[in-house]
């Protein structure tokens, strides 16, 4: 996660991490979004399929349907 500092601690974010006395995972919920659409930009860019279907399920299958 990208909320967190190189020494293990917790970054700053503009995301709660309790919210309503629950705890709450600090996700901007367009991440996911962004990365499936820059795979999309870098397979435009280089045609390889090679390198899509092997991140397919990992990174664009797995991001959509959990």
């Amino acid at each position: 996660m990208h909320k967190y500092n190189p020494d293990g601690t917790l970054g700053s974010s503009w995301h709660p991490w309790v919210e309503y006395g629950e705890t709450s995972l600090p996700i901007q919920e367009d991440e996911t979004a962004l990365v499936i659409h820059a795979l999309l930009k870098y397979y435009e860019a280089t045609g390889d399929i090679e390198f899509v279907k092997e991140v397919y399920e990992p990174l664009v299958k797995d991001a959509v349907f959990l």
